[in-house]
């Protein structure tokens, strides 16, 4: 080194790590005006030469690192590194376009003298060690030939056999399968590898479906290597498609090979069993399989003693009020999704709206010059009172005398967006069996239905999915009678059996009940909000009427929902009450 490289100074911006400024250091110091090394040692300036070298040397590199395969130069190492990356993705995808495939779905490219294998580019992006097809959802792991897992997860040689490389399955809940064979060794792994959730074992070939367990992280799956190169696995459902409701899952684990009988474990490969599981609040589970298939569970009380076996295919989970713990049991392959689930509040009243009459004549409809009026007191109560739904029965079109005013347009849109209403009495619908129900959520698969006795009335039913549940409305008017022996009671047999296949149900309507009593008799294994917990309501307070307790209207449901408040609301515009009920669907 030349004492004239000495006096070109290179200095190091530098933190004080006692005051935190940022100080400059002298790397390379000056040469003194008089030419000498200034009181620098050899060794020093050894150093200094080093120094100098490998700072030039790293200049080199980043300027290396900045020049794209096409000579340009960029201001930075990742610009360049990500135009890189981008054009040899552009250019995979332009050849796969071009290039034949070969039976496994790779396409074969050329880059000079060098043949490079290049998987499908269903999910490049993802570079994950298995790549599912976005177009078809198709699974494309890599075989390991001569080798096979064992049921225990052991992987071991074997010559003439190939397995699935272990495929990710933590984001799915249920695959597709073609295989040519039944499944003897194949294995849902935990994240270690070694793990064995339970043992897969099928008894059919040709298109199958698997649950994947909750706690599984990888699938591998072995036989002979001409059947697995026939294999196709693909994505049916995603983990994310089941998460449809407001709630929290819980996880739980399979701990042994077997099923729970009568609250004991028999053992067998083909099934796997939980341990003990604390019941969380508003149970529900999700199971896949048939519904023998999800018989063999069973409730526990604190001590752990066997309470009752339970099934929990498609259908509300009523927990024993001393029931702590449970344990679960499913085939090996099917998936049981445990929830606590956050219960649904929803207000649904029913109302006898008498043809909006003003509680003392009948079939009155409004006065023109006291329809604003009126329609204003209605409003407000619709608003106040914040409905859900409300169904109404003797609910005509016409709100006016004149019947010029659509009474559901004129009073009921603003709150209660959703709507069904039958024929108007011009089209020849006698007032007893007319209807307008309305709610804050789509009415689905509304039908009006006769009864199947002698009745010249009829019902309506409709369902809605809230948060995941299917929730089933009957709106009623039932026949008047002066006795409790007649058609009506035919009517409520029916709509009693209607109910009892309802997993979630509310029916609502004027029942014109002559006693109390018929309530209690014919709907004792549901919830009444009228002449129930909350006491009686006299929805029919007609002057004159006042010692007789009518109950006439009612909102009765399933022991799934929980009725938590019921209040009668004040409104003058018909001959009864409206009854209002607040619900809990579990």
């Amino acid at each position: 080194m030349a004492t004239s490289d000495i006096g070109k100074s290179t200095f190091l911006n530098v933190k004080n790590k006692d005051t935190g400024e940022i100080e400059k250091k002298t790397l390379i110091p000056p040469a003194p005006s008089d030419g000498d090394l200034g009181g620098i040692s050899e060794e020093e300036l050894a150093q200094i030469t080093k120094n100098k070298e490998k700072i030039s040397s790293l200049n080199a590199e980043l300027i290396d690192g900045r020049t794209d395969v096409d000579g340009n130069v960029h201001d930075k190492i990742g610009d360049a590194v990500r135009g890189q990356a981008r054009k040899l993705r552009e250019n995979l995808v332009v050849r796969q376009k071009e290039q034949p495939t070969d039976p496994n779905n790779n396409v074969w490219i050329s880059d000079e003298d060098d043949e490079v294998e290049v998987p499908d580019m269903g999910e490049l992006n993802s570079l994950k060690e298995d790549l599912v097809s976005k177009t078809e959802g198709q699974i494309k792991g890599l075989l390991v030939k001569d080798s096979y897992v064992d049921k225990d997860g052991t992987i071991a040689e074997y010559i003439g056999w190939s397995r699935t490389n272990y495929i990710d399955v933590s984001q799915y809940s249920l695959l597709s399968l073609y295989v040519p064979m039944t499944i003897r060794y194949g294995v849902w792994l935990k994240e270690d590898k070694t793990t064995v959730v339970f043992p897969i074992v099928t008894t059919t070939k040709g298109e199958i479906e698997l649950f994947v367990p909750l706690d599984a992280k990888y699938v591998v799956i072995s036989d002979s290597t001409a059947n697995m190169e026939n294999v196709t696995i693909s994505v049916k459902r995603r983990k994310s498609d089941n998460l449809y409701f407001n709630g929290k899952r819980i996880d739980i684990h399979y701990v042994t090979n077997g099923y729970i009988a009568n609250g004991s474990v028999k053992k067998s490969d083909r099934w796997a069993a939980t341990d003990y599981i604390e019941i969380p609040k508003n149970l529900y589970i999700e199971s896949d399989g048939t519904e023998e298939d999800n018989a063999y569970n069973a409730f526990y009380d604190e001590n752990k003693v066997y309470i009752s076996s339970f099934n929990t295919k498609g259908k509300y989970i009523k927990v024993p009020d001393n029931a702590k713990y449970m344990r679960l049991s499913t085939l090996n392959s099917n998936e049981q999704r445990v929830y606590a689930r956050n219960p649904l509040l929803l207000k649904v009243g029913s109302f006898n709206v008498g043809t909006w009459t003003d509680g003392k004549s009948s079939n009155a409809r409004v006065d023109p010059a006291k329809v604003k009026a009126e329609g204003i007191k209605l409003r407000r109560f619709l608003g106040n009172t914040n409905f859900d739904f409300l169904l109404c029965e003797e609910a005509t079109h016409e709100f006016d005398k004149d019947y010029k005013i659509d009474a559901y347009e004129y009073c009921f849109k603003n709150n209660l967006p959703f709507y069904w209403k039958t024929k108007s009495s011009t089209e020849g619908s006698p007032q007893v069996r007319q209807f307008l129900l309305t709610g804050k959520y789509e009415l689905t698969n509304v039908t009006y239905h006769d009864y199947e006795c002698e009745s010249t009335r009829g019902y309506v039913t409709f369902e809605c999915n809230i948060s995941g549940r299917n929730i089933t409305f009957i709106a009623c008017h039932l026949s008047l009678e002066s006795s409790s022996d007649g058609i009506r009671q035919k009517e409520m047999e029916e709509l009693a059996n209607i109910l009892k296949k309802c997993e979630y149900g509310v029916l609502c309507g004027d029942f014109n009940a002559f006693s109390i009593d018929e309530f209690t008799t014919h709907f004792s294994e549901f919830n009444l909000s009228n002449h129930g917990y909350y006491g009686d309501f006299n929805t029919w307070p007609v002057p004159g009427w006042e010692s007789w307790n009518h109950c006439l209207d009612n909102i009765i449901t399933t022991k799934s929902i929980k009725i938590i408040n019921v209040l009668m609301g004040e409104i003058a515009m018909s001959d009864h009450k409206p009854l209002i009920a607040e619900i809990e669907v579990m």
